[in-house]
């Protein structure tokens, strides 16, 4: 995580900028904890989570062509399509949870920044919501 220094800045927007980047930060840790953070993987994520969703809203269907994702996940674990979109959506319903608690803990902390209107309550705010997220 990156450490962002409220202190060096004298003003309030200054302050709150910093902070609710750090809060980003803490955000973004959290996640990792959770699911792969690099470039791309949300996409990749989502397209998997569609593809096995629309796959098995199909019927589960033994041509596979129209579902690459759920595929190319069954033939990296030597599993069937079903069993791998089994396991795609089974993963997003055990991250949702988490990853809206990450979201709710990450808003409400850059909101209550944004409310601060002392330097004290700037930091104090900042704070509060970084370990809010570090619990998580």
């Amino acid at each position: 995580m990156t450490s962002v220094n409220i202190q060096k800045y004298t003003d309030l927007v200054g302050s709150q900028n910093a902070a609710k980047e750090a809060i980003d930060s803490a955000a973004g840790s959290a996640r990792s904890r959770y699911i792969t953070v690099v470039e791309g993987q949300d996409l990749t994520y989502s397209y998997k989570l569609v593809d096995a969703q629309n796959y098995i809203a199909d019927g589960r269907p033994q041509n596979t062509t129209a579902y690459p994702w759920t595929q190319a996940e069954a033939d990296a674990r030597g599993i069937s399509a079903s069993d791998a979109a089994d396991i795609i959506v089974g993963t997003y319903s055990a991250w949702e949870p988490i990853g809206i608690e990450i979201e709710k803990e990450r808003i409400k902390g850059k909101d209550k920044v944004d409310k601060a209107n002392t330097l004290q309550k700037i930091a104090q705010e900042r704070k509060k919501a970084i370990d809010n997220l570090n619990a998580l």
